[in-house]
Formats: structure tokens, sequence, C-alpha cells
């Protein structure tokens, strides 16, 4: 049976058909929402980090530990490319919503674009810390990007330099997320939601968390926002005609979550990583969690040898 035999690091939803978890046994299992059910896996040759489905699907993209990102065919997961180039490890990975281009971010300070064969094409240099989450900016064509230096940039394949920057504050800033307009809303580690208007280098700063905030997620309909913390809650947000947010709740997380990441799965549900075998679920009109397939793992770490058929389990959690 597939599983995870190490914590989950990052979970993504396509539709209310695919969930994809990465995991730091270096797994990524695509798995059937409707059933639960594992369909496949990919490998890489260390530590999972995040995930992503393309637009409409097709294709999902994740980052690992051992530097690159990997494109996959859904719901194969036939390995597509291998995206190179990186001298640390790779926190995030997306895929543009028109255009065939993979952007990634990675501990070694850079934002990279890559197209779907794994060609490099874009080195942004700019961030002075770890670069952790990317997001294309559909309305302005662009790349956002945050990190540890506490700001916000902004690039465009035209350039070679950043376009753009928004100051947060000196705390590291892990997660940010856009509607469709072009509003960001991001999260850092002081436990503050930061709103940034399309079109505005002026933040908003809202009051969140007591710890960091790990994971910004919004809805299909970008009118409902998840924030997950260090602090252990999880908080809903309604997204007003004019995009600020008001709270509708917070909920304490489970104790088999670990709150680095989340995403909506339709308009009701949220799912999560946990440091157990699969995904966990809360139910946003029960109130309820279901944590009943989650299992204990061993806590090993998968690594593969390349050029050799055999493959070791190392102690790590």
């Amino acid at each position: 049976m597939i599983h995870h035999h190490s914590p989950i690091s990052g979970i993504a939803a396509f539709q209310q058909k695919y969930i994809a978890t990465a995991g730091y046994d270096n797994r990524v299992i695509l798995w059937d929402w409707s059933t639960h059910e594992a369909l496949a896996v990919g490998f890489h040759d260390h530590l999972a980090n995040s995930c992503a489905f393309s637009k409409d699907g097709s294709l999902l993209v994740t980052a690992s530990s051992d530097h690159t990102a990997r494109l996959w065919e859904v719901p194969s997961m036939k390995l597509v490319a291998v995206c190179r180039d990186h001298t640390d490890d790779v926190e995030c990975a997306r895929i543009h919503p028109r255009e065939p281009w993979i952007a990634t971010a990675s501990l070694d300070h850079k934002v990279r674009v890559f197209d779907l064969s794994g060609r490099l094409l874009k080195i942004f240099h700019g961030h002075t810390a770890d670069a952790i989450t990317v997001e294309w900016n559909d309305v302005r064509q662009s790349l956002m990007s945050c990190g540890d230096e506490g700001a916000i940039r902004e690039w465009k394949m035209d350039h070679d330099e950043c376009v753009s920057m928004v100051a947060v504050g000196d705390a590291e800033t892990d997660s940010l997320t856009l509607t469709r307009n072009g509003t960001i809303f991001a999260g850092n580690d002081e436990g503050s939601i930061f709103i940034i208007p399309a079109g505005s280098n002026i933040p908003k700063k809202i009051p969140a968390h007591s710890a960091g905030v790990k994971r910004i997620a919004i809805n299909s309909t970008h009118s409902r926002l998840a924030t997950v913390s260090y602090d252990r809650k999880l908080i809903i947000w309604s997204i007003l005609p004019n995009e600020e947010v008001v709270k509708l709740g917070e909920w304490p997380l489970d104790e088999k979550i670990w709150p680095r990441s989340c995403a909506f799965v339709g308009d009701n549900h949220i799912i999560f990583g946990t440091f157990g075998t699969t995904y966990a679920t809360f139910d946003l009109q029960t109130q309820t969690w279901d944590v009943s397939r989650v299992k204990p793992t061993h806590g090993t770490m998968l690594v593969k040898f390349p050029g050799l058929s055999i493959q070791s389990e190392i102690q790590e959690f």
C-alpha cells in the first residue's frame, strides 16, 4: 500500500479530484479525493518540500532538498522533466497558468524560471536571504516571491532585476497568495498577515496568530482565506469585496497536523500535511477533523542511489 513514511511537508489540491502530498520520505503521492486512495507515487533524491498542480490538473510540479524541481504527468506520475541549476534546497515551485513556465524559489537566495522541458530560462538575483515561496501574478504578468528577508519582490521575464519590492518588516515571510485581481496576502513569523492591494506598495498589517504564519491558502472562488501557524491554530477569513478580511473563526489543530501546509478542496474542506502516513481534512461546515486514516510512521527518509537498484532508508525523526 502506498503511503508516507515520514512527515508530509507540502500539499496541493486540484478541484475535488486529486490531492498531492510531498513528504520528508522523498515521496510525492497522488491521491483520489473521493476515495482517499493513493493512485501513484514519484520520488525525489532528498526531502520533498512542496507541490503544486497546473491550472488544468494535467501536471504536478514538486520542489525538493535534492536541489531540483520535478515535473510529473497526472495521474500516471510519470516524470516529465527535472529543473536543475539550484545550488541549495528548492522550497517552492509553481507552473504558470498560461505560459509553459515553471518558477522556483531556493535557499540559494535565487528565483528561477524554467520551461516545461526543464531548460533554464531566467535567474533572478536580489533576495538577500532564503527565497521560500513564489506565485505567478497573472494580472501584472509577473512573478511574486517572498522569503527570510522580510520583503515581497516582483519580477518580470523581460527584466533582469527586481521591478518592485514591498518591505513587510524584519521577520521572515514564508507564504503568500494572490487574488485573481492581484491583491497579495502574505504571512510572517511574527504571526501577522499583510494585505497589499493590486498596484500598491503599501501593505496593511493585521495581527492574526501568536506565532509564525507558515501557510496562507485561498479558495477557488477567492472568497475565503485560511492561515495556519506554529501557534497550532487554523484561522478562516472572509475576503470582502474591497479585499479586506474578516475573521470567520479559529480552531486548534489536531495533534497529528504539521502546520506547514494546507489547501482548500472546494469551499468547505481544507487539507493538511501531517506527521503521519497520509493527509488530514477539516470540514468547515461541521467544524470537525478527519484524521482517521493518519497512522504513525517510523520517520524514515528514503535515499535512492543513482545507478543502483538498491535503496536505503535512514532514520531521521
